[in-house]
Order: C-alpha cells, then sequence, then structure tokens
C-alpha cells in the first residue's frame, strides 16, 4: 500500500510550478465566489429569433451572391449563387430559416413544409442543401459518390428501397436514393445534382410515399443553370470556374500567413474568388469568430496567384482555403469512416490546466466537514478553503502524475489521454475536504 501511494506522489519536477499556481488560483477564485451577484437579465429575444453564439458565416462584401443567400417566398426558393430557382408547391412555407453554414461546408438552404404539418392532409417537409464538395468530411468527389457514399454509411435501422441510380430531371442529371426507416414508417427520397462544385440536394420525407412522388415531378418545372450535372457542375459562364486545391503548390506567387491572437481550435473553411490579374477579389468565410475573419481578410488580400489560363485567355476561378485545426474527419449516420484517420489534437501543458481547473470549478461544492465543524467555535464560520484546497491539489498533482506516467508507457499515449479525461470526466461532482 505504502509503495502504491508513494507512486503516484507528485515532487516539484513533475508538475511545473506555473501549472500549480494556476491550479491553486483557480480554486481560491471559485471558494471565494461562492455567492456570486446575479447577471443583468437579458434582453428579450424577438419572435422567431434563435440565438447561436459561435462561428458564423461572412464575406468581404455585401454584393457578391452567397450560398446561404437564397431566399424563400409564397411561389418558389430562389438562389442567385446557384442560379437556381425551385417552385413551391401550393400552400407550403418555410416556418424557420436554417442554422449558418457548418464547419465542413454544410448548408441548409430552405426547409418547407405546409403550414400546420401535425394537422395537414399532405405531411412531409423538403429540405434544400448543399454540401461545399472543397470541404466535404467524405472521400467523394463529386454527386454521385457523395450519395452513394451517404447509401453505403445509413444506419443499420434504415432500409435501402432505391440504390443510387442516375435520372433526368428538368434537363439536368440527379442521382436518386430512397431509404424507409421501418419502425417510424417514415420514408426519404433524396435527389442530388452538382453546382459550382457543390453538391445541391432536395430531401423529401413524408410516411406517405405518394406524397414524395408527387413532389419529385412538381421538380420537373425547376430552373437550374447550363453547367448542373453529375460530372460537370464546376461553374464557368456567368460564374467563376471553381477548382479544387488551386490555392497550393507554384499557384501562389506571394503568400502571406494569418497571424492570430486568440487561441481558438475550430476549421476555418473560406472560399476565394480569384480575378484574371491573380489577386483576391472577393472572400467567403463559411465558418468562422470575427476576429478569425478580420485576420484573414488582411492577409489573403496580400496573396497573389498565378492566372488561370484557358485557351490562352486567364480565366476568374474559385477556390478553397481551410484555415485553423482540421475538422476531425468524418463521423457520418454515427459511424466512423474505416478510411478516414480522426484529426489528433494534443493541447499543451498550460492548456490543459486551464481545461482541467474550468472543469473543476464547474464541478466543485465547497463543503465543510464534521471535523472542521467541531473545531470551530460557537458563532465562528468554518474555515473549508485550505483543506479542500488541499485535497483538490493533490488530486489535480496526482491527475499529472499519472497522466505523465501513462504517456510514457503508451507509444502513441492515446490511450493515456483516453484514460485521464476518463479518469476526469468519472470525478464526483463534489470534491470534500480531507479528512
Amino acid at each position: 500500500m505504502h509503495a502504491r501511494r508513494s507512486r503516484h506522489r507528485v515532487s516539484g519536477s513533475s508538475l511545473p510550478g506555473s501549472v500549480v499556481g494556476l491550479l491553486l488560483l483557480c480554486l481560491i477564485g471559485s471558494s471565494e465566489s461562492a455567492a456570486p451577484t446575479p447577471p443583468n437579465p437579458p434582453g428579450k429575444v424577438p419572435e422567431g429569433v434563435i440565438l447561436v453564439k459561435g462561428a458564423w458565416s461572412s464575406a468581404s462584401d455585401s454584393v457578391t451572391p452567397l450560398p446561404e443567400g437564397g431566399t424563400v417566398t409564397s411561389r418558389e426558393y430562389n438562389s442567385p449563387y446557384f442560379h437556381l430557382s425551385y417552385p413551391i408547391s401550393s400552400g407550403w412555407i418555410q416556418q424557420y430559416a436554417g442554422p449558418p453554414p457548418s464547419e465542413s461546408g454544410y448548408y441548409v438552404l430552405a426547409q418547407i413544409q405546409p403550414p400546420d404539418a401535425q394537422k395537414s392532409a399532405s405531411r412531409g417537409t423538403v429540405l434544400i442543401a448543399a454540401q461545399d464538395m472543397f470541404f466535404t468530411p467524405s472521400p467523394a468527389k463529386n454527386a454521385l459518390e457523395l450519395v452513394s457514399y451517404t447509401s453505403s454509411h445509413l444506419r443499420a435501422d434504415y432500409v435501402v428501397e432505391r440504390q443510387p441510380t442516375e435520372v433526368r430531371i428538368a434537363g439536368h442529371s440527379f442521382v436518386r436514393l430512397d431509404y424507409v426507416s421501418p419502425v417510424a414508417t417514415l420514408h426519404w427520397a433524396v435527389l442530388a445534382t452538382q453546382i459550382r462544385c457543390h453538391t445541391v440536394q432536395f430531401t423529401f420525407t413524408s410516411t406517405d410515399p405518394e406524397l414524395i412522388e408527387h413532389l419529385v415531378k412538381e421538380m420537373s418545372a425547376m430552373k437550374l443553370p447550363p453547367e448542373a450535372g453529375l460530372a460537370s457542375g464546376a461553374g464557368g459562364g456567368d460564374a467563376p470556374l471553381c477548382v479544387k486545391d488551386y490555392a497550393g503548390g507554384g499557384n501562389v506567387l506571394n503568400r502571406v500567413d494569418p497571424i492570430f491572437t486568440d487561441r481558438r481550435y475550430n476549421p476555418i473553411p473560406v472560399r476565394v474568388v480569384i480575378g484574371a490579374n491573380g489577386s483576391v477579389k472577393h472572400i467567403h468565410f463559411v465558418s468562422s469568430f470575427p476576429e478569425q475573419a478580420k485576420t484573414i481578410a488582411t492577409a489573403l488580400r496580400q496573396w497573389r496567384f498565378k492566372p488561370y489560363v484557358i485557351n490562352g485567355k486567364a480565366v476568374e476561378v474559385e477556390t478553397g482555403i481551410l484555415f485553423g485545426t482540421p475538422p476531425n474527419k468524418a463521423l457520418i449516420s454515427g459511424r466512423q469512416d474505416p478510411q478516414l484517420v480522426p484529426a489528433r489534437r494534443q493541447a499543451p501543458t498550460w492548456l490543459t490546466a486551464v481545461s482541467l481547473c474550468s472543469s473543476m470549478a464547474r464541478r466543485m461544492v465547497f463543503r465543510p466537514t464534521a471535523k472542521h465543524e467541531q473545531t470551530s467555535g460557537p458563532g465562528s464560520s468554518p474555515s473549508t478553503t485550505a483543506p479542500v484546497v488541499s485535497s483538490a491539489m493533490r488530486w489535480a498533482a496526482s491527475t499529472f502524475s499519472m497522466r505523465k506516467s501513462l504517456e510514457r508507457r503508451s507509444r502513441s499515449g492515446r490511450s493515456a489521454r483516453l484514460a485521464i479525461y476518463t479518469q476526469a470526466s468519472s470525478r464526483p461532482s463534489t470534491i470534500y475536504a480531507a479528512r
């Protein structure tokens, strides 16, 4: 028993003094703020508005069309960016706007349904979405491969009714996938094509297969750009030609890397339009924080590219650049793709200490022990800060010591991080004073 305890004993050399000090200050600060003053009551959120705190989409100007800039009227969904017009069934509406684009370039363009989906005779929904193929977490290269990948990665409780099949709608090629949930008796029909290096998807959901077929037939009145298709859809004409990974290799003549002042670990997908002269003409931040967008924009305006030439003429091109931390590739339908290795992140020691400190401060409840209650005189408040801090510090120091020991024994260190995080998450919500 004595040898076992000494194995986790921490000396001054095994735990940096700055980390110990940081944890000590955090613990003492948490105990002193046991009764914080209540914050000012927040203002009332307008009706129909959902506040989301985090990364958002933005652009370098307000004139250039964006994928998320489409509009829904009582008659149609219209997207100037995709040059797409989709007629809406009579009486159907969009009740709520979709969320902001994801860090993997996934857009919810429109969600259309009957006014009262619960009471309506035609219960169903139409989801119009787009996946930026520059930032897709799957290995798919086009719309056909993406839908095929989705089909092969459906959860086990779904049954495929129609394998991915090429169909013609409104004079353009689409891929169609049908599947059903036998338990919920819900049917899905997914129809997708490619426009400007985006897979544009129309997903119809209903318990009535006949309603889905009716909605699919209505797609024949849809208007699409000439380049839309499974093998095409790379821009051109009125839109810039989209070229994947053009911002790499010898295509970049002058590059200035952005210098971030805030430590954030989010992917920052950015689409840029490069003019015929090689300068950056337009910047679209698919998902970023405002300060990140400002820093990246300042750097990108100094980039210079080799002009993209077709038939001896320089043309505008659109490409994607990923800044920040690469995303964890990819969990689709709840399953990890075996072909994709998850991104590995290892935080520095000081960041681990801050994270641990924050977690402890959130979970800690200071309570006096019976021993201290007895030793404290009548009318005096028992002082529990010192023993609690001592106990918490010993646990924190032991945690760091165990992490060091486990990482030395593990070749990759991955199991060590898993073990320590599991231990941290399984700690009780109350830390008592040492007896």
